[in-house]
């Protein structure tokens, strides 16, 4: 339980300073963008170390993997989100492409308090890929043929509610970036090892 409880909480800093600098370091960062770097952020951790950075669990969904969780927190944001960026969301009347786009923007200067080296060295790299790249164009990465999106679809077919295996991180659509991954089989030592933890330290 307390190893839980820890986990949770160091997660969550994680995801924050993660939401800051991605919103901070990349333009046009709306929620959908957003939800695309997170998803390429903690698949590229996964594959060098055998877990994510946030917890986030991704769904694929037609706009591509959506973290539910966070979705449906960015309509009302706990405390410790809200002090840290302001979102704004489109009136329901706007017909715009850049006014339907929720926007998200940082309150102050990002602070590194709880992301690694390795794992501020991912979110640059992805910042400096996708630094002007709108959500519809980093779709085709999200959503390729191949990739952990389109086997959690095929997963569940006509439901657009499959979960995806972060095992499928592995993908060859999602080499990029500096780091070397892991085997499968590496992969799965390592997510041994991490339940393992859980359930000593309860």
């Amino acid at each position: 339980m307390y190893y839980s409880v820890y986990m949770n909480t160091v997660e969550r800093q994680k995801l924050i300073e993660a939401i800051v600098f991605f919103t901070q370091h990349t333009n046009r960062c709306g929620s959908i963008k957003l939800f695309k770097l997170l998803f390429f952020f903690d698949m590229l951790n996964f594959r060098e170390t055998g877990r994510s950075v946030t917890g986030l669990q991704y769904t694929a969904l037609p706009m591509g993997p959506v973290p539910i969780s966070l979705f449906e927190e960015l309509r009302m944001p706990k405390p410790d989100l809200a002090e840290k960026v302001a979102i704004v969301h489109p009136a329901q009347n706007d017909t715009e492409a850049e006014s339907k786009r929720t926007k998200i923007t940082p309150k102050s200067k990002w602070v590194d308090h709880y992301l690694t080296v390795r794992e501020k060295r991912i979110a640059q790299e992805l910042a400096d890929i996708f630094l002007e790249a709108t959500a519809d164009e980093m779709s085709q990465i999200s959503h390729a043929k191949g990739g952990p999106w389109e086997k959690a679809k095929d997963r569940s077919p006509g439901k657009w509610k499959g979960i995806i295996d972060y095992l499928d991180s592995l993908s060859p659509t999602l080499k990029m970036g500096s780091g070397r991954a892991k085997s499968c089989d590496e992969l799965k030592q390592r997510i041994a090892e991490l339940e393992d933890a859980k359930s000593f330290f309860g």
